[in-house]
């Protein structure tokens, strides 16, 4: 360690704050398979470190506010859908669902 007390590491970076839909928290709970379900955590905890990842994608036209992420591997393959609010440093997670049905429930949102 430096003298300053710099440890040499990455600048500091700001953590976002995590924030759920309550329906996005039940639908993670909900994930049958222990694999697929730490992915899937593992997956929105890291927003909180970087809410804009590789691979990460803007959706189009109304839901331009929302970002999407891709979760697979054994057990099935996750989409969570997200806001970013920089100005407050928060990540809201908005939908959680298997690939195939995130459109329809975003399609409810509004």
């Amino acid at each position: 360690m430096s003298p300053t007390g710099d440890t040499g590491g990455e600048p500091d970076v700001p953590r976002y704050a995590l924030s759920y839909k309550r329906s996005a928290k039940k639908a993670v709970a909900k994930i049958p398979q222990r694999k697929a379900h730490e992915r899937v955590e593992d997956a929105i905890e890291d927003l909180a470190e970087e809410p804009r990842p590789p691979g990460s994608k803007r959706l189009h036209g109304k839901y331009s506010t929302y970002r999407r992420i891709d979760v697979g591997g054994v057990g099935g393959e996750y989409r969570v859908i997200y806001q970013i609010h920089d100005d407050e440093l928060v990540v809201v997670v908005v939908i959680v669902a298997q690939r195939e049905g995130v459109y329809e429930l975003l399609k409810r949102l509004g």
